[in-house]
């Protein structure tokens, strides 16, 4: 396997620098001391513009790939989970209850989700009830 050093053309600062092989054309990748931008194209038939691959390990986890975190407001995971389920977790997540998550059927769960600002219907429309499995009846 070859290798090849990358490079920023000037120093790294607060301005975006593209990195680029040594010898070669600038890449979708720039980097600056706040930011990284990274640039590209859906192409049918091609590479996506960013791909993040996390690797199995010999170890139990939440298959988190992602996290974004804030000092002040603790953090977000995002992963996929052992049944392929898209997932988002939270500073406040507990071992076994995601925030969020996304089957690959496109089923979404919210354990906790709360309606705030709900206003009652107009007359004349059409009332709905969700039951307990999630079924959703015309009333």
């Amino acid at each position: 396997m070859s290798t090849i050093d990358l490079v920023v053309p000037a120093q790294i600062s607060a301005s975006p620098q593209p990195v680029s092989g040594q010898t070669g054309p600038a890449s979708g990748l720039s980097l600056g001391t706040n930011s990284t931008i990274i640039t590209g194209q859906d192409i049918v038939g091609g590479a996506l513009p960013l791909v993040i691959s996390a690797q199995a390990t010999t170890q139990p986890t939440w298959g988190r790939i992602l996290r974004l975190q804030s000092p002040s407001a603790g953090f977000f995971d995002l992963g996929i989970d052992a049944g392929g389920n898209l997932f988002i977790n939270s500073t406040s997540s507990t071992a076994s209850v995601h925030v969020l998550s996304i089957s690959p059927s496109g089923q979404v769960t919210i354990p906790n989700l709360v309606l705030t600002n709900l206003q009652s219907a107009p007359s004349g429309s059409v009332d709905l009830a969700v039951g307990a499995n999630g079924t959703v009846y015309k009333q």
